[in-house]
C-alpha cells in the first residue's frame, strides 16, 4: 500500500484471505499515520514510510497547549474546567494534554449528573496522572521518604537496570524536579514533594 510506483496492485501475496475482497486489485487510496512516540523498536520501519510520504512533526509547547485548550472550550462550564487544569499543569508534566483535557470534560458531567464536587472528581483523577518517576517512588515508599540505596534497589529489581543506570536516573529526576532529595549524602532520602529546611538540617 506505501509503495511509490505508479500502481499500487494489491494481491493474495501481500495480504490474507478475505470474504468479500478480490484475489487482486489495484489500490488508489491514501494513508495518514497519527504517531504519538516512535518507539525504538519501530523506528527503522518508521523512517521507511517516512521516505516515502511527507512526514511533518508537530512540536508544542506548553503555551500552544493552552491555547489549543481554550480554542476547544464551547461553553463557560468548558472554559471553568480548562482554567483549573492550566493551573495544575507544572505538577501534571507530560499529562497535561488534550486528552486529561477531554477526560476531565467528560468527570465534568458525570459529577453534576450525581450531584457530586467536580473539582474533587477531577483532583483524584489528575493525582493519578503522575510522571513516571514519581510513580516509581510512590510504588516503593508511598507518600513517605525512602533511603536512596533503598530506591536505588527498588529500580534495580523491578526495572532491571543496573546500580550506574539507577543511579543516573536518580540523579536525572531530581535536577529536573520529578522527586526531591533531603540533600543529604550520609543519610540521603527522597520524597515525592520538598524537604523543609527544618528537615535536612
Amino acid at each position: 500500500l506505501t509503495e511509490t510506483t505508479g500502481k499500487r496492485i494489491i494481491s493474495r501475496k501481500t495480504y490474507a484471505e478475505h470474504e468479500g475482497v478480490p484475489d487482486e486489485f489495484e489500490f488508489t487510496g491514501k494513508i495518514i499515520f497519527e504517531i504519538n512516540d516512535i518507539m525504538k523498536r519501530y523506528r527503522e520501519d518508521l523512517k521507511a514510510l517516512f521516505s516515502r510520504g511527507l512526514f511533518v512533526e508537530l512540536v508544542f509547547s506548553k503555551e500552544d497547549i493552552k491555547k489549543i485548550m481554550y480554542q476547544i472550550c464551547q461553553s463557560k462550564e468548558q472554559k471553568r474546567i480548562t482554567d483549573y487544569i492550566v493551573k495544575k499543569a507544572d505538577a501534571l508534566g507530560d499529562n497535561f494534554n488534550l486528552r486529561t483535557q477531554s477526560m476531565c470534560f467528560k468527570l465534568y458531567e458525570a459529577a453534576k449528573r450525581d450531584n457530586r464536587d467536580w473539582k474533587k472528581e477531577i483532583d483524584l483523577f489528575l493525582s493519578t496522572q503522575i510522571s513516571e518517576p514519581k510513580k516509581l517512588l510512590y510504588q516503593a515508599a508511598g507518600e513517605k521518604p525512602i533511603k536512596r540505596m533503598e530506591f536505588v534497589r527498588y529500580l534495580m529489581l523491578n526495572k532491571g537496570w543496573s546500580y550506574a543506570t539507577a543511579e543516573r536516573k536518580i540523579r536525572d529526576w531530581l535536577v529536573i524536579g520529578e522527586i526531591y532529595s533531603n540533600g543529604l549524602k550520609k543519610q540521603s532520602l527522597l520524597s515525592l514533594k520538598p524537604f523543609d529546611s527544618k528537615s535536612t538540617n
